[in-house]
């Protein structure tokens, strides 16, 4: 691991240098809202009604990219042939893509199935066995549960004939888009903040960005045909991927034909050691390949160094700890989400503490108009982002208080949403990986550092009521935001006007989800669609807070020492890494190292390495290149054989759809 990164120091910009044409238009806004309509209306389709794929879990949306490829290869050369000059351009096509990297959070496996399944289900799903009204129901503020008032939760999630009571659903919708809206504006602004220091300064890579800026690189080149399928590679990759989705299908319907397994069953290496998912996931793969070498080797290592290994000796000796529950964190060992959140909170630190020359800059250019800092670039001005952060935040602090959260359960629930929101979003910039979780979540973080026992009813049911913005705790719409504005750096014109039209977009998106999902529930049954967000009050928010009320406890003591470990070994990585240049070990995979979704994914991690280790060793950067159309025809192969099931599962094997995109 000597080998250095030198063939990309800058793998997001180098296939555009600038972004020809014409910027935030009329047409790319159509566009991009159509695009985010249909994500928000096949999603849930697909999730709730064919029982097939979750379109959305990953940090770039399968079902943006799929919608992506129909408008650069079918209506852009269609317009050039109709009339050439008026070929949609590098900067509208990637208007587009901004637009859809934020209206994919919101659907299905986003945040709206986790809000409707966190505030549909406190009355619905309580019984005098669960006792869950003597807990929660009289502290669940009004304004933010729909009441079950004739049933109406029982018809949503059981179905009925009866019309849908929008007067149950419009208030607390109101107030939760509100709160919404505010934790998006303030997002935003933390992205423009961060944009610079991110890109210029660091020249963190944005690979999750280097396919699209691949594709979009001859939209104004002469001719129809797109010239990112030409080439043996290209189509080397795309048969690759897409045949295997083709050959499965036939299984669909002749069982007789075996299946290519991409995923196999998990095995162990030794007794009490967490198990091994030999999964090899093509859309991970794809965009791996365009991170640096020492980041893939980082997020594998440490996945096997401080998870497997301790995990497996502490469980061998009769080391345990009481879980208590964590729906969303690590659930082999406890401890080692833990140990990851407290490295995530220096990696946190460290990169502000770094940045802070440019940061004084963005606060004294805030105060100070005449300051010579350059905002002009900017999605926002400084000071619109800077007074719209605090001003974010201040309303999101009295909302809280507002719901029944104490103010101490509020300064460390914001707290540790801070350093879930940047630490992935930063993690995702510097990696590309596309499956990303913090290892713990803020209401964890929360009730284990105050000691849920000293926590009053109403804020435990207020924290119950934040799981709503879990998401599985992929930092909502923070990654999105600092890559919206990573992708502003190549629109060349309208820039301004890119995060107005990403928060119409947003509206439109939610609306959308809303006016189809809810009458969705009251005809078909909302439970009946097997979907684990819409269940995650059930089984994965109440019973987990209401275990902590009947059994309370005060600070935790022992995850806050591996919190501290884990604080201790990230200081020590970090330094190691600054004080000696050529150090192996990148400190960004301790931080995601324990997640469940890096123990599904690091085999995959560990072959494009391995891959990309030796196209670096035996070729250098011209052979780095050189194979990069491979891994685009793997990703263009790998969406349109998602499509492809779907659409046969939607005609053929509705309600019993085949799950082929996942974790």
């Amino acid at each position: 691991m000597a080998l250095k990164q030198t063939e990309i120091a800058d793998s997001s910009g180098s296939p555009l240098e600038t972004a020809q044409g014409r910027g935030v238009t009329f047409r790319s806004v159509v566009l991009g809202i159509g695009i985010i309509v249909l994500m928000n209306l096949w999603m849930p389709y697909s999730e709730y009604i064919v029982l097939a794929s979750r379109m959305n879990l990953s940090l770039y949306p399968v079902a943006l990219f799929i919608l992506f490829i129909p408008v650069l290869c079918l209506l852009n050369p269609l317009i050039k042939w109709v009339r050439p000059s008026s070929a949609l351009s590098s900067s509208e096509l990637l208007v587009i893509t901004a637009m859809g990297l934020a209206g994919g959070v919101v659907p299905g496996s986003g945040l709206m199935g986790f809000l409707f399944g966190a505030i549909a289900s406190p009355y619905y799903f309580a019984t005098p066995e669960n006792r869950w009204a003597e807990y929660f129901h009289d502290d669940l503020p009004t304004w933010l549960v729909p009441s079950n008032q004739n049933e109406a939760m029982r018809g949503f999630f059981e179905g009925t004939p009866d019309p849908v009571p929008w007067d149950v659903w419009i208030p607390p919708l109101f107030w939760w888009l509100i709160f919404v809206a505010a934790i998006i504006f303030a997002s935003a602004c933390i992205a423009v903040i961060l944009r610079r220091q991110w890109s210029d300064h660091e020249r963190l890579t944005f690979a999750l960005l280097s396919p699209t800026l691949n594709l979009v690189t001859d939209a104004n080149a002469p001719g129809f045909r797109p010239a990112f399928p030409r080439g043996n590679l290209f189509w080397a990759g795309f048969f690759l991927s897409f045949g295997i989705f083709s050959w499965n299908i036939l299984n669909y319907f002749w069982p007789i034909i075996p299946q290519i397994q991409l995923s196999t069953p998990f095995f162990y290496f030794a007794r009490g050691f967490p198990p091994v998912y030999p999964r090899f996931n093509i859309y991970i793969m794809g965009f791996a390949y365009f991170a640096n070498l020492d980041v893939l080797f980082s997020m594998w290592f440490f996945h096997l160094l401080f998870y497997q290994l301790p995990g497996g000796i502490l469980n061998r000796i009769g080391y345990t700890m009481d879980a208590r529950g964590d729906p969303y964190g690590s659930l082999v060992f406890s401890g080692a989400g833990w140990l990851c959140f407290g490295a995530m909170c220096v990696f946190v630190s460290w990169g502000l503490w770094t940045g802070r020359t440019h940061f004084k800059n963005v606060l004294l250019k805030a105060m100070d108009p005449d300051h010579p800092i350059d905002d002009r670039t900017e999605m926002f001005s400084y000071r619109t982002a800077v007074f719209g952060t605090l001003i974010g935040t201040v309303f999101i602090a009295t909302w809280l208080l507002q719901s029944g959260m104490e103010l101490k359960a509020v300064l460390f629930y914001m707290l540790g949403t801070f350093v879930i929101y940047v630490g992935v979003a930063r993690i995702v910039a510097q990696t590309g990986i596309l499956f990303v979780q913090a290892p713990i979540s803020a209401q964890v973080f929360t009730m284990y550092t105050l000691g849920a026992g000293n926590l009053t009813s109403a804020t435990m049911t207020s924290i119950a009521l934040s799981y709503t913005l879990t998401n599985y705790i992929r930092g909502l719409f923070m990654p999105a935001f600092v890559h919206i504005a990573k992708l502003s750096e190549f629109i060349t014109a309208n820039k301004r006007r890119l995060l107005w039209v990403v928060f119409l977009g947003l509206i439109v998106g939610c609306l959308t989800f809303i006016l189809y999902v809810i009458p969705l529930g009251y005809e078909y049954g909302a439970y009946n669609t097997r979907d684990i967000p819409l269940r995650s009050g059930r089984s994965r928010i109440y019973p987990v807070i209401m275990a902590k009320m009947v059994n309370p406890f005060d600070t935790d003591w022992t995850r806050l020492s591996f919190f501290g470990g884990g604080a201790g070994v990230m200081v020590l990585l970090t330094f190691l890494q600054y004080r000696f240049p050529g150090w192996p070990l990148h400190p960004i995979g301790l931080t995601v190292s324990s997640t469940n979704v890096a123990r599904s994914n690091q085999v995959s991690i560990f072959l494009v390495w391995f891959f990309k280790l030796l196209v670096i060793h035996f070729g250098g950067v011209t052979a780095y290149r050189r194979f990069q159309p491979f891994f685009i025809g793997l990703l263009t192969g790998y969406g349109l054989g998602v499509a492809l099931s779907f659409i046969v599962d939607a005609i053929w094997f509705s309600g019993q759809g085949h799950y082929v995109h996942r974790w």
